[in-house]
């Protein structure tokens, strides 16, 4: 298959597929550039640091740092559980996937600069999965729509495991503070739609 044929294949895509599509081949565009260009050093330029650390922030750091990952299992690892959440929630409205990513991202990054200890520097996309989540697991509520209160008892049962990484502090080269303020992101978002959902001009 030739590369306008893939790119055919693209354009008939729905439309929140091929904008999670996009954001995803962000991440690994990033990721090879990371590789070859900076050699696995980016998190360290571009990684978002905590204002108590006694470097600063690039500015890119608010913008690139949910997209950077440590090295290529990072990125696959967080793969599992962002593109098929990405996808539920973009494919009946990409407008809803789009506020709640960058509802996310300002809640997680606001969160990681004001209570992130040291000079821990964090990146990843772990907190959008977990942002998703909890976007997932209560939009429903908020909307009163027995059919996502399902979709969020279905996630539930699949990624219940991100509980743990949420409410209960792990050892290691994670970012706790990070889990924690992207799930609240997700609350904030599935609020924030329902309300928007309310207004005449929808």
């Amino acid at each position: 298959m030739d590369a306008n044929a893939l790119l055919q294949l693209f354009r008939n895509l729905p439309e929140g597929l091929q904008i999670v599509l996009g954001l995803y081949g962000i991440m690994l565009v990033i990721r090879l550039i990371d590789w070859i260009i900076f050699r696995d050093g980016m998190i360290n330029r571009f990684g978002l640091r905590g204002v108590r650390a006694s470097k600063g922030n690039h500015f890119l750091a608010w913008i690139l740092n949910p997209f950077i990952h440590l090295n290529w299992r990072h990125l696959w690892g967080n793969s599992i559980g962002w593109l098929p959440m990405a996808a539920i929630i973009a494919l009946p409205d990409p407008q809803e996937f789009l506020l709640a990513t960058a509802v996310i991202i300002i809640i997680d990054n606001l969160g990681l600069w004001l209570f992130e200890k040291g000079n821990v520097v964090t990146a990843g996309a772990s907190g959008m999965i977990t942002g998703y989540f909890g976007f997932l697991l209560l939009r429903g509520f908020f909307t009163r729509d027995a059919a996502a209160v399902i979709i969020g008892f279905v996630i539930l049962g699949v990624y219940y495991g991100l509980l743990r990484l949420i409410f209960i502090p792990q050892k290691g080269n994670v970012s706790n503070v990070g889990h924690f303020f992207g799930f609240l992101g997700g609350v904030a978002a599935a609020w924030l739609w329902s309300f928007i959902l309310q207004q005449p001009f929808r």
